[in-house]
């Protein structure tokens, strides 16, 4: 059983932690790396190389097919606008738009090179689609993209919407509690509800609960060994438990900010609502019941509401 460290010792650390290369905390880079037996300095010195000079493309090519997010864009990119191609453009698009529905910078990678024309004819709404697509499920750059695009193609494509709620989303002051929007359910409880995507609030709160129930676990221990081998078995699983709330939130921090700095006021508001009043959160069996579901129902409604838009 893991004890050395609590859940919130490691919310405490959370910039260090993402110092760490990406590599290491996606799970389907490190999946990919994997599978294709190199490190994750061996695969950046790849990507270096192959933007510089179009060696290592072996590299780029296999670790793409396994489907590492980075590999696909960086791939698509130099293939389909340098005509550095260790594969068929077809392939290097195709790659690009499978990992597009589940990382929303490729998403958005994708809609760029509609819009320029990079596949095809230029389709400004499809590109609207795509980049819409890409802010939902958590790109940084997703607005931006999108407010560059034509009005009419993004009104076409169903997300004029997302630019006329841009100014909300720029609050810097979060508020709380609230019930996050749960389409089946009664809403999902969070502790705040930041300028950040609700997969982070949820992910947040829950990875908070399940630290404080660590932390009190670390504490009776440190006085008297536990004797009762369920107790163990539950920490060590709402241990884990936290470790996934905390990946989930980092992955959201990485995605939709500039820098780790730039997600204190967020993970502060919701420390000190929880601190000011520990109920008005979810509980962590709730989380445990809960928090995996949620995170597959957001991502799979923006997916229905990708094929909805018309980009099948």
């Amino acid at each position: 059983m893991k004890t050395s460290a609590s859940a919130l010792a490691g919310l405490a650390a959370i910039g260090f932690a993402l110092a760490a290369p990406a590599s290491a905390q996606l799970s389907d880079d490190g999946r990919a790396l994997i599978g294709a037996g190199i490190s994750g300095d061996q695969f950046d010195a790849a990507v270096a190389d192959f933007r510089q000079d179009g060696s290592q493309g072996d590299i780029i090519l296999e670790t793409a097919r396994l489907g590492h997010p980075t590999a696909a864009r960086v791939l698509a990119s130099e293939c389909l606008y340098n005509d550095v191609c260790p594969t068929t453009r077809k392939e290097a698009h195709d790659i690009l738009a499978e990992t597009a529905r589940t990382h929303g910078d490729n998403a958005v990678e994708l809609g760029m090179i509609y819009h320029w024309g990079k596949w095809g004819e230029p389709d400004d709404v499809m590109a609207a689609r795509w980049i819409a697509y890409g802010h939902e499920i958590g790109a940084a750059n997703g607005l931006l993209s999108l407010s560059n695009l034509p009005a009419e193609a993004v009104e076409a494509a169903g997300a004029s919407h997302l630019l006329a709620a841009d100014t909300s989303t720029q609050q810097t002051s979060p508020t709380g509690p609230v019930r996050l929007s749960w389409a089946g359910h009664a809403g999902f409880p969070v502790f705040a509800d930041t300028r950040l995507s609700n997969l982070f609030d949820a992910a947040m709160s829950c990875h908070l609960v399940y630290g404080a129930e660590v932390d009190a676990a670390m504490a009776r221990w440190a006085v008297q060994k536990p004797t009762d081998p369920t107790e163990t078995r539950r920490i060590t699983m709402v241990n884990n438990e936290a470790e996934f709330a905390l990946n989930l939130a980092k992955s959201a921090i990485e995605r939709e900010l500039p820098s780790t700095a730039a997600a204190n006021p967020m993970v502060n508001a919701h420390k000190t609502q929880m601190n000011r009043d520990p109920a008005s959160g979810p509980t962590v069996d709730y989380c445990i019941a809960n928090l995996v579901d949620f995170h597959t129902d957001t991502l799979t409604a923006a997916a229905e509401w990708l094929t909805r838009s018309g980009n099948q």
